[in-house]
């Protein structure tokens, strides 16, 4: 590299904290689930929009929960949520399942041995964010509960993808606590 021209500096993001910890944590998860010598333009594109998107519109802890899953389709770690990713029943319905990121996701009961209990609150509520853009995805709202099952969902799934803890999940802590 011997140089580089800014086309689109964000400044917005710089001059709230709240959206620079956002925007460190977006740069941080991509930085750790991309290949390093593999271009990937649909998830730098996913990326631009996102840090787009928090220049001019508050942060939501929502809209990260709908970049992560759109990141992890992009990557093709998608997990399986309106089924079991074991035997491939569709008519979950309002059953207790458990979610096993090393299984692909949703395991239905008969299936699993292991695994974080999730409800059909919550399972519903992850399919619905999967295909939820990230245009649309301030328009949403979630039962702080469910909230909480779904942020605690797909940590459990990154972990299985990213080797240690995320410097800027600390940093995002630290800003809405204070």
């Amino acid at each position: 590299l011997e140089g580089f021209e800014v086309t689109h500096g964000r400044l917005g993001l710089a001059g709230d904290l709240a959206r620079t910890a956002h925007g460190a944590y977006v740069l941080e998860l991509v930085e750790k689930t991309s290949a390093h010598d593999h271009v990937e333009t649909n998830v730098y594109d996913l990326l631009a929009e996102m840090l787009d998107r928090l220049e001019v519109e508050p942060p939501s802890a929502l809209r990260l929960r709908v970049f992560e899953l759109a990141l992890l389709g992009a990557l093709g770690l998608a997990p399986t949520l309106d089924a079991c990713a074991v035997c491939g029943r569709t008519d979950l319905g309002d059953e207790r399942t458990r979610y096993v990121p090393g299984q692909g996701g949703v395991v239905c009961e008969g299936c699993a041995r292991t695994g974080r209990p999730i409800g059909a609150a919550e399972r519903r509520a992850l399919s619905a964010l999967a295909r939820t853009p990230l245009a649309a995805a301030s328009t949403s709202t979630l039962d702080p509960d469910v909230a909480r099952g779904v942020r605690e969902t797909l940590a459990m799934t990154l972990a299985e993808h990213i080797p240690g803890e995320l410097k800027s999940v600390e940093f995002i802590r630290k800003v809405t606590e204070g």
